[in-house]
Parts: structure tokens; sequence; C-alpha cells
């Protein structure tokens, strides 16, 4: 499986970050329609949005609080998008997500309008074809509120065991 990593090939230069915009080709085509899918060889590429209007330090207005909101700090593509990119050929992508926004609560409930999202985006994918790689995009971290801010916490220290990993991912494939 080849990912390529940019779907900014396929956003409009107007407004690159346009929830479903789908437009102008740029000088990374040539790559796709140089490397035709085949039996042996699939087409894939990253669908960004999910994980938009995250931080990168180790403290942050962003936590499981605070996930941004949907629609203004991040979105998921249209069925525009997928159509878009199924036309040449790519049938694979791997979409984005952030594990605060899909489970506010460390071991607890899925967000339920949130899981609904991904379920929405992966049926639009699926409809033309297109398998999904579901990417909790957290680089193995969690943003945890302190009362005043959300902190970066590292999968397998004390506030974000192993087992919290494990909880969201049964919760994600039981759904």
């Amino acid at each position: 499986l080849t990912l390529f990593p940019y779907t900014t090939l396929f956003r409009s230069k107007l407004d690159p970050l346009a929830p479903g915009s789908v437009a102008t080709i740029t000088g990374q085509i040539p790559i796709f329609e140089a490397n035709l899918t085949t039996p042996d060889y699939r087409r894939g590429i990253q669908v960004a949005g999910g994980s938009f209007s995250t931080p990168s330090g180790a403290t942050s207005s962003y936590s499981n609080v605070n996930p941004g909101t949907f629609g203004t700090d991040y979105f998921y593509d249209s069925q525009e998008t997928f159509n878009y990119l199924a036309s040449p050929g790519i049938d694979t992508v791997r979409i984005d997500f952030m594990w605060e926004r899909i489970q506010p609560t460390l071991n607890g409930p899925l967000d339920t309008a949130e899981l609904q999202r991904l379920k929405d985006v992966i049926a639009r994918a699926n409809a033309v074809g297109i398998d999904v790689i579901l990417d909790l995009h957290n680089y193995g971290a969690y943003y945890l509120f302190d009362g005043t801010q959300g902190v970066r916490t590292t999968l397998g220290e004390p506030g974000l065991p192993i087992s919290a990993f494990e909880d969201v991912w049964t919760r994600l494939s039981d759904e």
C-alpha cells in the first residue's frame, strides 16, 4: 500500500481549508497518473481535516474539554471529494481524527456526534469504492484538561496508560 501524503493537492487554491473543497490539479498529479492501480499496487492518499486545529506544544487551550468546533476548527470531507479522488483510481484514503474529540473522557464512551461524523465520512468514501484507514492522529499523546489548559500526556505515562489506548480502539472496533 502506498499512501501519498498531501490532500492539499486536491483542495481549492482559493480556500485550501474549505470543508469539502476539491479542485485544482497541481504538480504531483503526474505521480498519480504514472502509477495506476493494479492488483498488486493500490493508490492511496491522506485526507486531512479531522485533526486540524490541534496543538503541537506541551500545553494548549485545546484539550479533551475544549476539542474545537466541528465545521469551524476541523471537518471531514464531502462526497464531492471522494468522487473526485476515485475518478483517477485512488482506492484507499487515510482519514485522521483526534482522540480527545472521539473520546472526551479516557476509558469513557465515544462521543456520539463525533462517532457519527466518522461513520459518515467512511460511508462517503466506501460509496465510491474507496477503502479507509483510520488514523488516530495524536502522536501517542492525549491533551488532558488540568482546570486551566490542556496538558500533553504521553501514552504510557501514569495519566495515559496503554489500557486507555486499547479502550478507545476496542470501542471504535465495536462500532
